[in-house]
């Protein structure tokens, strides 16, 4: 059984809304009152198969990830990988490797935490900016709150 929680933020934040899990990690570890015990937090960049370490040895990982499944931007998605096919979820990826093909990865080996939770924002645009759109920028504040709950036990 694993130890501890690591949140993974992903995306290109070059790419306006793809950036969402970076801008998450910031907001998030920008908060007042910290991180909570046992949490780290992890700007993941584009990593792809470069993730699967940080997965190793903990109890719990939690993505932030940008995607677009055709639904009202800023729409916030929640789920866990029995949940995820390429078929249902096309456009959830890490960029260098789809989510699917890196949890599958994970499962080949020793890096499969107890526990893997997904949260993803509907993107409204990707293309060149540093800043999220409107209402992805409001979701933003929403997924934080998420993620505390869900580090609580509440999810």
């Amino acid at each position: 059984m694993g130890q501890g929680t690591v949140i993974i933020g992903v995306g290109n934040p070059l790419c306006s809304d793809d950036g969402l899990g970076i801008h998450f990690v910031r907001r998030f570890q920008s908060r007042e009152d910290g991180l909570p015990p046992a949490v780290e937090i992890v700007d993941g960049g584009t990593g792809g198969l470069d993730l699967l370490p940080l997965m190793r040895g903990k109890k719990r990982v939690i993505f932030i990830d940008a995607m677009d499944a055709g639904e009202e931007p800023g729409y916030i998605f929640r789920f866990r990988p029995e949940q995820l096919t390429l078929e249902a979820h096309p456009e959830i990826s890490m960029h260098d490797v789809d989510m699917a093909s890196l949890l599958r990865a994970a499962r080949l080996t020793e890096d499969y935490p107890d526990e893997v939770v997904i949260f993803a924002v509907q993107v409204k645009r990707m293309d060149l900016g540093l800043e999220l759109s409107s209402p992805v920028k409001r979701a933003l504040d929403r997924v934080v709150e998420l993620v505390l709950r869900e580090l609580k036990g509440d999810g």
